[in-house]
């Protein structure tokens, strides 16, 4: 669903078959089968019993087994709050004094803390149950015992291509770069806003590059255009959809 941006609704009505959320009127497309095909969802109402067969949940709410009113985020320090990242930054929710939830501060090197997330920076040690600096460059990556999180200091990062991972510095723009297997990112380990992105169709190369959206200049060696947009002339523009989008389900 998209009701913020006045994403067009679809044409398909509830129950047709569809694989886009944005092919069904209701914005929503769920009951997906082996054949890739789902079917267009109605969307229900806060207090509704919810999930991917079910139904979407209306704007305002979210699906946590029923449809609840969606949590608010970056709360002010004191405020009273009931998951980790509902707070603004440098701030965390975690209990209090009197027993309730409220955003309290992040713990500093040296302070007693539970799990990484509670520390400014560094991480929490296992052993000591305190927040901790993460190890310098060229140094094994530490382990905090709560997920195995690495964590090194400052901007370095963990390259866990060995069996013995060690911390490294990021690299600049057009450099050789890496994606760690398994995540979402592409930053790999490219400095700043940096992406570490394929240098061809069949990715045998990956180099460091600013990403570059539909319309934005690409004639440069430092710019990549953004995935469903190549460089023409100099700009990116987009590739269209193929037909896939109109044959998605189709008869």
């Amino acid at each position: 669903m998209f009701p913020e941006c006045g994403y067009p609704e679809g044409a398909f009505e509830t129950g047709e078959p569809c694989s886009f959320g944005s092919q069904c009127a209701t914005l929503a497309c769920g009951r997906f089968q082996g054949d890739g095909c789902g079917e267009c969802l109605p969307i229900l109402e806060e207090g509704d019993a919810c999930g991917s067969s079910q139904g979407a949940c209306p704007p305002g709410t979210q699906c946590s087994g029923t449809c609840e009113a969606t949590l608010p985020f970056n709360l002010p320090p004191g405020t009273a709050c009931e998951v980790v990242g509902q707070c603004t930054s440098g701030y965390v929710c975690r209990a209090d004094e009197q027993g309730g939830r409220t955003c309290q501060a992040l713990f500093e090197i040296g302070e007693t803390c539970e799990a990484s997330w509670e520390c400014s920076e560094g991480y929490c040690d296992a052993e000591s149950s305190r927040c901790t600096v993460g190890a310098a460059v060229g140094a094994p990556c530490p382990e905090d015992g709560w997920g195995r999180l690495r964590s090194c200091a400052g901007n370095a990062m963990c390259d866990t291509r060995s069996d013995l991972p060690v911390c490294v510095e990021r690299v600049g723009v057009t450099e050789a770069c890496w994606v760690r297997a398994g995540t979402i990112s592409s930053q790999g380990n490219c400095d700043g806003e940096l992406r570490c992105l394929c240098t061809d169709a069949a990715c045998a190369e990956r180099r460091c590059r600013f990403e570059r959206s539909a319309g934005e200049a690409c004639d440069d060696a430092e710019a990549a255009c953004i995935a469903g947009t190549e460089c023409r002339a100099g700009v990116c523009e987009p590739v269209g959809t193929q037909g896939l989008f109109e044959a998605a389900c189709g008869p």
